[in-house]
């Protein structure tokens, strides 16, 4: 048993060292957006979607490497095979947090499931239809304008093109209309830029 659970570990670590090489990697090809075509195409060499593959991105900026060994470490000292989900659910707090609840989540044994839960609980995030957005504090404002431009771009994507980029099937937009979205979309591209140096 001990054996089987070490293997888990070193395999758990093993992902998440890959996770964060893809999105280093990633970084270097592209430093601004990640371009249709290059995000499908790195998606469909790692198996991934494109949703995985910008939080590979996110854990590259956020993690540096001194951080993603630390990581590494507390995983393989907990003796508890915390993956790549895990790491991404602790993208979604605060930085000052994040190593709390991993430690919680190694000594809990928690599920992704559970800590989830817990992150929903101390964050209060909610889906945003519907909902104002509580803002407790800044990093707090960033995160959810994060948020905000990464749900703006799959819409945009959505609108203006097909995952071929082409012209979006069955959508007749006028030149001004495209204008426009394209006009916003360079709007909140440099946004997103600004708030992802912030944090």
């Amino acid at each position: 048993m001990a054996r089987t659970t070490h293997n888990a570990v070193q395999r758990a670590v093993s992902d998440i060292r890959k996770f964060h090489a893809l999105g280093r990697k990633s970084l270097e090809d592209c430093p601004g957006r990640l371009p249709m075509g290059q995000g499908q195409k790195l998606g469909n060499a790692a198996g991934l979607n494109r949703d995985m593959i910008e939080k590979s991105r996110r854990f590259a900026l956020e993690f540096s490497k001194r951080d993603l060994n630390m990581l590494c470490r507390e995983i393989e000292h907990g003796d508890f095979p915390v993956g790549v989900q895990v790491v991404v659910y602790l993208l979604r707090l605060p930085e000052r947090q994040r190593w709390s609840f991993l430690a919680k989540t190694i000594k809990g044994r928690w599920s992704c499931r559970r800590l989830a839960a817990e992150i929903q609980r101390k964050t209060r995030r909610r889906p945003m239809s519907g909902r104002t957005p509580v803002i407790e504090n800044q990093e707090d404002a960033v995160q959810k304008l994060l948020k905000i431009c990464e749900q703006w771009d799959r819409l945009h994507r959505v609108i203006t093109g097909n995952k071929n980029g082409d012209g979006a099937a069955g959508l007749q937009l006028s030149p001004g209309i495209r204008n426009q979205l394209d006009g916003c979309d360079s709007a909140v591209d440099r946004l997103y830029k600004r708030l992802l140096k912030a944090q």
